[in-house]
């Protein structure tokens, strides 16, 4: 199933980025991406720029079933917005792990979704980050890690979350590759930054694919 906001041809889909989104089933993936979508397709001021209550007002969670394949979530270009050339949000749900490779080589960087608020599977979510962040395919993208679920009671610390998944330790080993943000699919918390780093990840790839299309062709 994919998911377009744009009636408009989809013209603008070869240069738009792709970035990858995984992490174990029910951390919020589809709820997460879902906000962003009504988010976008409303045009609030989360996409103009910062400042407004607006950006980070809660909306109604979508209807999500657990991802059992992949999902397309395409964001079109906004005029004068953060995404001027538009955005691919490729999910692959938590059951389909073994096949997770696949969609490396064309992500131009990686959401990692965790459920912040579920202590029993966070070794699990270590284990998977770190594979991630050791696969040649993926070495030097961006990778985001959202700590999600954040707004409820039974959320884990900051400082709890670092310490079993070893974020700090990660940060300092892959200086520049590795975001972590707070972020709840439901309140509407951290989104704002997410939006950025999203952004600035859609750029830098942009910028990589001009540099290569410069580069000599050798025979």
């Amino acid at each position: 199933m994919c998911s377009c906001l744009c009636s408009e041809p989809d013209a603008w889909l070869e240069a738009a980025a792709t970035v990858l989104t995984v992490g174990l089933q029910g951390s919020g993936k589809s709820v997460l991406l879902g906000q962003i979508a009504a988010h976008h397709a409303r045009r609030t001021p989360l996409l103009q720029g910062p400042g407004s209550a607006a950006a980070v007002a809660p909306l109604p969670p979508p209807d999500t079933m657990p991802t059992t394949g992949t999902e397309l979530l395409k964001l079109p270009p906004v005029k004068g917005g953060l995404l001027p050339r538009g955005l691919i949000l490729r999910e692959v749900g938590g059951q389909m792990q073994p096949i997770w490779h696949h969609y490396y080589e064309e992500a131009a960087a990686v959401l990692f979704v965790v459920d912040a608020a579920q202590p029993s599977r966070l070794a699990d979510s270590a284990m998977l980050l770190f594979d991630l962040l050791q696969d040649p395919q993926l070495q030097d993208k961006p990778m985001c890690v959202l700590l999600n679920k954040r707004d409820q009671p039974d959320a884990l610390s900051q400082s709890q979350l670092d310490m079993v998944l070893r974020l700090h330790d990660l940060r300092l080993s892959h200086p520049g590759q590795l975001q972590v943000l707070a972020v709840s699919g439901l309140c509407g918390q951290g989104l704002s930054e997410l939006m950025k780093w999203l952004a600035a990840a859609a750029a830098a790839a942009a910028a990589a694919a001009v540099a290569a299309s410069r580069k000599p062709k050798h025979r």
